[in-house]
């Protein structure tokens, strides 16, 4: 997240994520952790906290400025209401970048995903089961989310004025990342 701020900032629009976070456990936000007891409460916590670090904490600034090979967005829709932010991340990715990759379902895909996880426990009354397979669930979650903020990351860097962002050897190849 931080890597991708910067980005924008060579880039001239606005940072792309409100808040970025440290990776020191004391400062990360309650409930960002390997669950401990496979239970849905647990795991719909988890997706709450990650919810919130990720998706809510997208700007819809970042799609309203034009810059150097960049178009903005309007925030409005055709009826005038205001357009959600992942709405206007997937336009906004649809304009601005060229490529053969499936930009919807490479990183919007998995950002709305994991906001309809979210709202399940919010319409849905479930019992607190235990169930080992959350700690499968919890990861493959994880995964598909980083996987989508990597892709973020690697095609802001195509961008000529991005192209100098600092990025360190562990991001860039991937190396060394643990899963838990």
């Amino acid at each position: 997240m931080k890597v991708i701020n910067k980005q924008c900032e060579k880039m001239g629009i606005p940072k792309l994520f409100n808040k970025t976070f440290d990776a020191d456990p004391y400062t990360t936000p309650d409930g960002y952790r390997n669950i401990f007891l496979p239970t849905l409460k647990n795991y719909y916590d988890f997706v709450l906290v990650l919810e919130k670090m990720v998706v809510h904490n997208i700007s819809y600034k970042t799609f309203q400025r034009n810059s150097n090979r960049i178009g903005a967005v309007d925030r409005k829709d055709e009826s005038g209401k205001d357009k959600g932010s992942l709405q206007m991340f997937e336009e906004w990715l649809l304009k601005n970048i060229c490529t053969k990759e499936n930009l919807s379902e490479l990183i919007i895909g998995p950002l709305r995903c994991l906001r309809s996880i979210r709202q399940k426990p919010a319409h849905i009354l479930e019992r607190n089961d235990y169930d080992i397979a959350l700690y499968q669930k919890q990861q493959d979650l994880m995964n598909s989310i980083y996987s989508a903020v990597r892709a973020i990351r690697i095609f802001f860097s195509n961008h000529p004025d991005a192209r100098d962002a600092e990025v360190s050897d562990t991001l860039r190849t991937g190396v060394g990342i643990v899963d838990y």
